[in-house]
């Protein structure tokens, strides 16, 4: 007997309708996730759903989250949660987790600096396909990978991905590639990630993103705290 865990978030589309009868026809069992509660998959492992809501307005802020633990081992996989959700989560939960699959496909809605820093990850499996048209994984993703230190790995380089524990160690399926940190900005820029003849300062994002369209880190000379509202090292990021 199979188990099918859900958002319980309403759609449209043909392919979840398809999702649902195919359910249906397996006879699995069809579980509406709720925040807080742990599921019942296996005796050996706990499994906590962090985030779910049904009735989001927007499908990715839909996404179930759940931390998995075995023995000395979490594992958190975090659908396509944003940094607001992310923010959330702090507040209510231990997200520190050896592995984390990062959101939202390395997307820069997700996987901020903060909340990398509060998982502590040693392996960050990122998902998405080569040549993809949104980008992913964004620069700003990556810097924050290498920033707090953890080895990064991508289903485009190495397929589908496998992670192998016992509990206290664990062995993943592929070769970690090099999160290389990069300024996020598109435009032409010299050696230390500043464009020519920008205003150091900017008195909103708005200005700002006309320079640096994905924002600048904390590093950087034209960072001010006050454009940087989620407080993970990166002002004005999109």
């Amino acid at each position: 007997m199979y188990n099918f865990i859900d958002s319980g978030k309403v759609h449209t589309t043909d392919t979840y309708v398809n999702v649902l009868n195919a359910v249906k026809k397996e006879g699995a069992n069809y579980h509406q996730a709720t925040i807080g509660e742990l599921l019942s998959v296996d005796s050996s492992l706990k499994i906590q759903v962090l985030h779910v809501d049904a009735n989001a307005d927007d499908n990715n802020d839909a996404s179930i989250v759940l931390k998995v633990s075995y023995r000395d081992m979490d594992t958190l996989l975090t659908g396509d949660a944003d940094t607001n959700i992310e923010s959330q989560m702090l507040q209510k939960y231990n997200v520190e987790s050896e592995i984390i699959k990062a959101g939202h496909h390395g997307s820069n809605t997700s996987s901020s600096l903060a909340f990398l820093r509060a998982v502590k990850p040693e392996a960050v499996i990122l998902s998405y396909g080569k040549g993809n048209s949104y980008g992913h994984p964004h620069s700003e993703v990556k810097n924050n990978i290498k920033t707090v230190g953890a080895k990064a790995y991508s289903t485009a380089k190495s397929g589908n991905i496998v992670v192998t524990s016992d509990g206290y160690t664990f062995t993943i399926n592929a070769k970690p590639f090099e999160a290389n940190a990069t300024s996020p900005t598109q435009t032409s820029k010299n050696q230390s990630g500043v464009v020519s003849r920008a205003p150091i300062k900017f008195s909103n994002c708005t200005e700002m993103r006309k320079y640096y369209p994905n924002g600048v880190s904390s590093s950087h000379p034209s960072y001010d705290e006050k454009h940087d509202r989620d407080n993970d090292g990166w002002a004005c990021e999109k």
